[in-house]
């Protein structure tokens, strides 16, 4: 075990820090700290709806490497062999970057894990990796806040505001899509910036490869290396950049984007250009389905959102104090480019905000102005969190340096940042394993008679495991109350549990109606000669799954066990 974390620490060490002082060993410490709390829960969430899908994406172009090259190992999979029928050219998620779901599904192969049938240890195995990406996020967000701000102490603040933002403490875990994109973006993001900072060749290679895989991701990615670009351009234009070297380095950067971003993604191979172009059309306005929302009390249908569904969104389920600090952070920022006026930014800091200011609102105002589709919550633009957290940072370090002089005025300022993380810290530990639905004060009460809550139904593991442990009988009946696929619950269980499950689609023929009321808010104890409530999920006094038994069935089991 000691070997085991000093390689860790070895590796963690030289990109977060590179002098071994006790600065360095604190850095280290948290990380660790932060490491080692993950592999210690990572088993316990349940599953999201999307993580099926992308376990299959990553089959389906994983078959297609195997066959376009014959790889053995591949194509004699039994495990793989089952999803043959999905042929990529043909595939309806085709147009999704795919490098996570490919390197995913390869190292659940390479590693034999679940033994290619035990499903819910292959998706255990996916949490982890899916929490080892957003901790390399971490870092990617710790070295932004350390070189903006020149202080490893901000660093580590930014990171701690990172991992105690409830939704995005849970979602490290099982999010495949907007969390994994959200830290690949974030690292791409900081090598971006010393590109940007530095001009250096090395620094060109390391962006150019590190936004090819966001892009890979998401193609929402291609907007980092269009920004470089247009930086680029104008600090030639300001004299920053002499033309030789600036046609040199677009030259390394364009060149290692366009070979990354093509051996990453297979649908690409047999015809980049036109390929690439179908998916960045086709993510632009991609549509899975008309789905109803309840947003703000009212259904709206996904396809025709209103403009304000994201910054609702933002507004009501970010901690509240990285909500003020990013106003206060963005608008000075803003107030410091209208003075800059022709010249944008006089020193590297504002030419940083300036980025994080673009990655906060342009994504925003596209998404308004395109009328784009977007399906639960803000998740789509997950990505700027990095962003906004510096923004955030910002203010506070303004404030810090305000109260520099006054000592009440800092210790109030410092029981304020106190109180605000241990509440962050108490909620989380309070909801988990369900922090992802977590919504702030501004919301206000009885929550899921104006948002989809637990859109995802990751209580359902936790409602099933309920009806598990107080039933003993051999088969029992399930039926979904409201919008939840029970049986992708199914999978999160282990063999023996799913064994004894059988999901139903009438409610006559159900033992249990499990329920997150999404889509529907029914309560079904109102009659009382046939459903009784046995089991809530309940999280800040909201209800978020509950469980109702046929009252038949309790005569049932009373006889049963006597």
């Amino acid at each position: 075990m000691q070997s085991t974390i000093l390689k860790i620490s070895k590796f963690i060490s030289p990109a977060i820090t590179p002098k071994i002082n006790l600065a360095s060993c604190l850095v280290v410490a948290f990380f660790l700290s932060w490491l080692f709390i993950g592999l210690a829960i990572y088993k316990d969430y349940g599953i999201s709806w999307d993580e099926t899908i992308e376990r299959t994406t990553g089959i389906v172009n994983l078959n297609y490497i195997g066959e376009q090259f014959r790889l053995n190992w591949i194509l004699n999979s039994e495990t793989l062999a089952k999803y043959r029928g999905h042929q990529l050219i043909e595939y309806r998620d085709r147009i999704f970057g795919p490098f996570f779901a490919i390197v995913s599904v390869a190292l659940e192969r390479v590693f034999h894990i679940g033994s290619g049938w035990n499903e819910q240890l292959i998706y255990q195995f996916r949490h982890l990796l899916t929490f080892l990406v957003s901790f390399l996020g971490g870092i990617a967000i710790y070295q932004l806040a350390k070189r903006r701000f020149g202080n490893w102490r901000i660093g580590l603040l930014a990171v701690l505001f990172f991992i105690l933002s409830p939704r995005f403490f849970a979602e490290s875990f099982y999010n495949p899509k907007d969390l994994i994109f959200l830290s690949f973006f974030a690292i791409a993001l900081n090598f971006n910036i010393s590109l940007l900072t530095k001009h250096g060749y090395a620094s060109a290679i390391a962006a150019a490869i590190a936004s090819a895989i966001a892009i890979d991701v998401r193609i929402t990615g291609i907007i980092l290396p269009v920004m470089t670009v247009l930086v680029l351009f104008i600090q030639l234009l300001k004299g920053e950049l002499n033309l030789t070297k600036a046609l040199q380095i677009l030259g390394v950067y364009i060149l290692f984007i366009a070979l990354i971003i093509f051996l990453f993604w297979p649908w690409l191979w047999p015809n980049p250009v036109k390929h690439f172009l179908e998916a960045l059309v086709g993510f632009s306005r991609w549509v899975r389905s008309d789905s109803q929302l309840l947003f703000m009390g009212q259904w709206i249908r996904s396809i025709n959102l209103p403009w304000q569904y994201i910054p609702v969104w933002i507004a009501l389920t970010t901690p509240p104090l990285y909500l003020i600090l990013f106003i206060i952070g963005a608008l000075l920022s803003c107030y410091q480019l209208i003075k800059n006026g022709f010249r944008l930014w006089a020193n590297q800091d504002q030419l940083q905000d300036l980025i994080f200011v673009s990655i906060v609102i342009l994504p925003i105002g596209a998404v308004i102005a395109l009328n784009s589709v977007l399906y639960d919550g803000w998740r789509h633009l997950y990505f700027i969190y990095p962003a906004f957290l510096m923004l955030a940072l910002k203010a506070a370090m303004m404030i810090w340096n305000i109260t520099r002089n006054y000592f009440i005025p800092r210790i109030i300022v410092l029981v304020i940042l106190f109180c605000c993380l241990s509440w962050n810290t108490l909620w989380i530990i309070n909801a988990h394993p369900l922090q992802n639905v977590y919504f702030n004060i501004f919301a206000g009460k009885n929550w899921k008679t104006k948002f989809d809550v637990d859109y995802w139904g990751l209580g359902n593991q936790l409602a099933l495991e309920y009806i598990l442990n107080h039933d003993n009988r051999s088969k029992i009946t399930v039926f979904a109350g409201s919008d939840i696929d029970l049986s992708i619950a199914f999978v999160i269980l282990s063999p023996a549990q799913r064994e004894r499950l059988i999901r139903v689609n009438t409610i006559d023929t159900a033992n249990y109606v499990i329920t997150n009321y999404r889509s529907n808010l029914t309560d079904y104890s109102k009659d009382k000669n046939k459903f009784n409530l046995v089991y809530e999920n309940i999280i800040s006094d909201e209800v978020i799954t509950s469980v109702f038994q046929r009252n038949s069935d309790v005569e049932l089991l009373k006889s049963s066990t006597n």
